[in-house]
């Protein structure tokens, strides 16, 4: 039996202060910045393909929380594939 999740945090605890001010201000900072991929030091041809649908792929991928349930719900239940 696996057991019950446990229950979601009703809010984070704060990011601990640092007796450096700088070092503080730059982990902040450094929590915020996401990179492109630019930034990553990828060509802009290189970041204009990333964004494009291989066509080798065999479906279309959807991210996201709900689409994942989608496919979950799909594979397991509606095509049956965990008798497979």
């Amino acid at each position: 039996r696996i057991r019950d999740p446990i229950p979601e945090p009703s809010r984070l605890p704060p990011l601990p202060v640092f007796e450096n001010l700088d070092l503080t201000s730059e982990i902040l900072v450094a929590l915020r910045f996401l990179p492109s991929l630019r930034d990553l030091g990828y060509s802009p041809e290189q970041t204009e393909a990333a964004f494009v649908d291989d066509p080798r792929g065999v479906m279309v991928w959807e991210g996201g929380e709900e689409a994942a349930w989608a496919r979950l719900q799909k594979w397991m239940f509606e095509d049956d594939h965990l008798k497979d």
